[in-house]
């Protein structure tokens, strides 16, 4: 059964959701302590602990406090985009991406996204491709590409989407990721960086968004180097703790207290061009 929290809440209002668990809100998200809960990476973070409607809340683990924590998603019909607003999405083009998920992307791009977004740049096909741009990148440093889309001296803000799978060993080594194991240098350089640009400007004009993508079947293949789906879990855990700031990345280490950085984990990497379109949308109105 979904966990239908109350809209408008007040801080430190009660809340017992109907599995009996009890909540409260802090004044900026729900919060629920499970005493002795134990963290496996093989764990599909949230939605196997707890089932939610995820049109209202957004449920994030941290693996080290055993603290299960829920944030409202906003519930609006405005879109926060503007002529002068600059959208960049990038893919990983580094060959871990099947080629099914980049042809969705591109069609998703070409088609669906351009369909939805266009009216916003008030009808103006060469405004709209001006502003809306669509590329690879094949480093798999995230955050150095982050960095590099500083955005258009005439944009008013600018929303930076990446898709990725994984992140090779320059973050972490690639099946194996634990928030407590030191961060790579390679990573500090990169996140030091993009937290200068961000800070760099006022709140707002840079809005982030991350999407890991993941095989939802895992294909097991004969003599692979790593168990099929693995690469892809310890990306997303990755970057679930630098949104959340756990262990070795809190503090200015991530991106933990930040606002308009926002990710998704488990993101099916063999979608149809829609749901990827309904994804960035859903996505982009957190930013209200």
């Amino acid at each position: 059964m979904p966990i239908n929290f109350p809209k408008t809440p007040v801080t430190n209002q009660a809340f017992t959701s109907p599995n009996g668990k009890k909540w409260k809100w802090d004044g900026s998200k729900w919060t629920n302590s499970l005493p002795g809960a134990i963290f496996t990476p093989q764990q599909t973070i949230l939605t196997q602990l707890i089932p939610v409607d995820s049109s209202t809340v957004k449920l994030h683990w941290n693996p080290l406090t055993g603290i299960l924590s829920a944030d409202l998603v906003p519930q609006t019909t405005d879109f926060p985009i503007s002529p002068f607003t600059e959208i960049n999405i990038r893919y990983d083009s580094s060959g871990s991406m099947t080629p099914e998920s980049i042809n969705s992307l591109v069609r998703m791009k070409d088609y669906f996204l351009k369909n939805e977004l266009l009216k916003y740049y008030n009808n103006n096909e060469s405004l709209y491709a001006s502003k809306v741009t669509f590329a690879s990148f094949n480093n798999e440093r995230t955050f150095q590409t982050l960095t590099s889309l500083k955005g258009a001296a005439t944009s008013s803000d600018v929303i930076n989407i990446i898709f990725q799978d994984e992140a090779a060993d320059h973050y972490h080594p690639l099946a194996n990721f634990s928030p407590i194991v030191s961060r790579t240098s390679t990573y500090n350089t990169d996140m030091a960086a993009f937290r200068n640009l961000i800070l760099s400007k006022p709140p707002g004009f840079y809005k982030t968004i991350i999407f890991c993508l993941r095989p939802i079947n895992p294909i097991k293949v004969p003599g692979a180097q790593y168990p099929a789906g693995e690469v892809e879990r310890a990306f997303g855990e990755f970057i679930h703790s630098i949104k959340y700031g756990i262990g070795q990345y809190s503090g200015s280490n991530g991106m933990d207290g930040i606002k308009y950085f926002e990710i998704e984990t488990n993101v099916n990497d063999n979608a149809e061009p829609i749901f990827y379109t309904n994804l960035i949308l859903n996505t982009i109105k957190r930013f209200i």
